[in-house]
């Protein structure tokens, strides 16, 4: 009997390994035509692709969204604020946002009509549908306020590096213009979103805009108070003609301590996070290894006093 299970195991191996090996044979051939395809401008056959099919719906997205515009110029204002500081800057984002918020609503009672389906009562279904609709309605803003956490944590961690390098540029004779153009590309690589934020503050300079002020317009999208203060700080040093260097250095500096408590904030807040997995994962675990043979020795005599 285990010889024959044995045995079954290893030919199921076998074959798995084999049918494994013939799709990715496959797979492969495919992929080489398609690149040979490519390369002759062929993209490949007339029709429907899914790439087509997702491109009509996003650019359908807009129009779906439509209904969901707040009709107050604040409330419009607002919103487009919000998705300033989640890095989403172009125009149609707002209906975008909108529209994919429309979408999961109307899904909802598709999720109801599926429950019904599967011989749910009435009851079930159209509570499965309204749960739906009110989760499509309120993930977009959750998601959203996630990404906007997200990209000021990392503006947040990237500021403390920037202003040193600025420092060093300033103190080695740049201007400050010319020091923020080189801060943009050193900085491509290991922080892409507060090198895109310094694109747009490059070019507001080149359009006249003092670096002061358009720092401030950057803490303003962004919604960071270091922005605002380091605005504030360059500010002042234009007006009063300080030392920009000197009000720099000491910026960076309480920008680094400030970075320095934040960890260990977070170093202090692990011994206590780490407490409920502990108890939900390891303790149980250690119980059934300490108590499971006791109870077994336990369950054996009381067998045997029947």
């Amino acid at each position: 009997m285990v010889e024959n299970g044995i045995a079954g195991l290893i030919a199921f191996g076998m074959v798995s390994l084999l049918v494994v090996g013939l799709v990715t044979l496959y797979n492969r051939r495919n992929n080489q035509a398609r690149n040979r395809l490519r390369d002759v401008g062929v993209t490949g056959t007339p029709g429907l692709s899914w790439l087509d099919l997702k491109q009509k719906l996003v650019s359908g997205l807009p129009t779906l969204g439509n209904p969901l515009l707040p009709r107050q110029e604040k409330d419009r204002q607002q919103l487009s604020a919000h998705l300033q500081r989640a890095g989403l800057n172009y125009a149609q984002a707002p209906l975008v946002l909108l529209g994919v918020k429309a979408f999961l609503m109307l899904l909802g009672p598709g999720v109801g009509l599926v429950a019904l389906a599967l011989d749910q009562s009435f009851l079930v279904s159209l509570v499965a549908g309204l749960t739906a609709s009110a989760l499509g309605m309120v993930a977009p803003g959750l998601w959203l306020d996630y990404r906007v956490r997200s990209r000021q944590t990392l503006l947040r961690r990237s500021l403390p590096d920037a202003l040193d390098m600025l420092v060093l540029c300033l103190e080695g004779g740049l201007s400050l213009n010319g020091a923020l153009q080189r801060l943009r590309g050193e900085l491509q690589t290991v922080h892409p979103e507060l090198t895109a934020e310094l694109n747009v503050v490059e070019r507001e300079v080149m359009m006249g805009v003092s670096a002061g002020e358009a720092l401030r317009k950057l803490g303003e999208r962004a919604d960071l108070e270091e922005l605002r203060s380091l605005a504030s700080v360059l500010l002042q040093s234009e007006r009063y003609g300080a030392s920009v260097v000197k009000a720099m250095r000491v910026y960076a500096d309480t920008l680094r301590n400030e970075r320095q408590q934040r960890a260990e904030e977070q170093a202090q807040k692990a011994a206590v996070k780490i407490l409920f997995p502990t108890l939900l994962c390891i303790f149980p675990a250690i119980f059934v290894v300490i108590l499971g043979p006791a109870a077994y020795q336990i369950q054996a005599v009381f067998t045997q006093m029947k």
